[in-house]
């Protein structure tokens, strides 16, 4: 049976991720490439994922906030997108946070979440047009992948440093 205590940090969390994500659609790309975005929400994946080190945390919190950012922009088909990514970063993320794996750091785990966010929906991208051509985007989205993770990976590990005791698992 899920805590009170889980149900309320996984609601603040998928806020948290909803307010981040909608925050960065108002400001323009870094670099004038579609589609390559830092993904702030993701520190709050990462964080969720080293608090409880549950996937099913961090895949509910990725879903929400996934099918609420569609529903604010109004894409349908970024949902496909991002649930591609963002489901299987997570699973990438669990699996090098656990308890057999924590030789990586937040900055590594996070690297390797951003590369697998984006190698998902290069995948998605080219089942959807039927196209292998996609595929030549893919080391523009790595280089800016694992710019991106080591970034987001500083940010969580600075802010899961922030989060009272009680609430680190």
């Amino acid at each position: 049976m899920i805590k009170t205590k889980y149900i309320a940090f996984l609601s603040i969390m998928t806020a948290a991720a909803m307010i981040l994500s909608v925050v960065e659609s108002f400001f323009p790309s870094f670099v004038p490439i579609p589609g390559i975005k830092i993904g702030l929400a993701n520190i709050v994946t990462l964080m969720v994922l080293k608090t409880y080190k549950r996937l099913s945390f961090a895949a509910v919190v990725t879903v929400l906030r996934c099918a609420l950012a569609a529903a604010y922009s109004g894409t349908i088909m970024a949902l496909l997108y991002s649930l591609a990514g963002g489901l299987l970063s997570c699973l990438v993320m669990w699996l090098l946070l656990s308890r057999r794996m924590e030789i990586f750091g937040a900055v590594g785990v996070s690297v390797a979440g951003a590369i697998t966010h984006n190698a998902a929906q290069i995948l998605v991208a080219m089942a959807l047009m039927r196209d292998f051509a996609v595929i030549y985007y893919l080391p523009v989205l790595m280089i800016s992948g694992i710019a991106a993770g080591a970034a987001i990976g500083v940010a969580a590990e600075r802010l899961f440093r922030l989060l009272p005791k009680s609430l680190r698992g």
